[in-house]
């Protein structure tokens, strides 16, 4: 117990003392063997235009990988497995990168690593996870994960999409509820920090980051926070939102093939257009692709056509993902993700999205998924 209060101790002085020289961290990696040949990267978040920076990289070999550097103080940080040409291979966690040395031990079983070592990854990660209501929620949410992607996929219907949902849902308020009372109660200030990054509703933010600042200087963790907060809050201010009624924006983009489409050609040629953001990395996108792929089959002689536009800034990891789903439709993106005029212009936050338009422009549902598309499709069409 006296040990547990001395590191906490020294941790929290650690923190407070960001003149002092940057301390070493090393993590290393065992159980890898499934992605061997890869990479592994370690993604911190920045305020640069991109958000994110990459601190660390390993070529995962044998199941194993050791990267080590420095850090002034705790910050969150993202793990992602990528491929010798930098395409995402679908594999990512969430953890704290910390000056200690941290092992992570992967089963290939399990979605994600079992992280040993850092005292502020055990409190805010493992620890949490042991909560009963956490737990609790998780095995709920484990158990009919594992009964859906049983089903075939003519019965992942929407559902069941909306019971995985509401599922997921209690599991992160149960978590939420955690952070929320450990920012109210924890005397460690790094601690109400990443609490607050995590399960806060950002009500009187501006107050907390000073008080915290007070505490424990402007630590980079901090810093992102407080700029990202800031950014949302003007982004706020200027976001475009497109409703049903509206008239589409139109947009010129090319495919794979360097082929140049415009938009407003394509709704002329159909009598009902769906305009589809996704992105090679987005789970729920690309699960979405079958669905649509029966739609566009059904409707496509009755005059329904499918316009994607991808978020990926990798030319390989959209000509990979396109391949592998074989989208029968025009495919077109700009390579700038968030960045993209065309994007920024239809408001896009987050993918899937997407807007069905008329042959006039005009914009008659929007966000459309599962069941919804089919419905209004045979509403329109039948």
């Amino acid at each position: 117990m006296k040990k547990a209060l001395l590191m906490a101790c020294a941790l929290i002085v650690l923190v407070a003392c960001q003149k002092s020289k940057p301390f070493t961290y090393q993590i290393t990696g065992e159980g890898w063997e499934v992605f061997d040949g890869n990479d592994i990267q370690f993604l911190l978040n920045d305020t640069t235009e991109e958000r994110i920076r990459m601190v660390a990289k390993a070529t995962i070999t044998d199941g194993q990988f050791s990267v080590e550097g420095k850090i002034e103080a705790p910050q969150s940080m993202y793990l992602g497995i990528y491929d010798s040409e930098g395409i995402f291979k679908g594999w990512k966690q969430e953890m704290i990168l910390e000056p200690q040395k941290i092992t992570l031990a992967f089963d290939g079983t399990t979605k994600k690593a079992k992280v040993t070592g850092g005292h502020y990854n055990k409190i805010l990660y493992a620890d949490v996870e042991k909560m009963p209501e956490v737990k609790g929620a998780k095995n709920k949410l484990d158990d009919y994960a594992e009964a859906f992607t049983a089903l075939s996929k003519d019965k992942q219907d929407e559902a069941a999409q909306k019971k995985y949902s509401e599922l997921f849902q209690a599991y992160k308020s149960a978590k939420d509820n955690v952070y929320k009372q450990m920012f109210e109660t924890s005397k460690d200030p790094m601690v109400r920090l990443m609490a607050m990054s995590k399960g806060y509703q950002y009500k009187n933010w501006k107050e907390d980051l000073k008080a915290l600042e007070a505490e424990m200087g402007a630590v980079n963790e901090l810093k992102i926070m407080r700029h990202n907060l800031f950014a949302s809050e003007e982004a706020k201010k200027n976001r475009i939102v497109i409703n049903v009624g509206d008239q589409v924006k139109d947009f010129t983009a090319t495919n794979l093939n360097d082929n140049e489409f415009h938009l407003k050609e394509i709704l002329v040629q159909n009598k009902y257009v769906l305009v589809e953001f996704w992105a090679s990395w987005c789970a729920p996108c690309r699960a979405e692709i079958p669905h649509m792929k029966k739609a566009h089959k059904h409707y496509h002689d009755k005059g329904f056509e499918i316009v994607s536009f991808t978020l990926d800034n990798n030319l390989k990891a959209w000509q990979k993902a396109s391949d592998e789903e074989k989208l029968p439709w025009v495919n077109v993106g700009d390579l700038k993700a968030y960045k993209s005029p065309v994007v920024k212009m239809y408001g896009v936050q987050g993918v899937p999205a997407n807007y069905l338009v008329d042959s006039e422009g005009q914009i008659i549902a929007k966000h459309l998924r599962g069941d919804a598309l089919d419905k209004k499709l045979e509403e329109l069409l039948n």
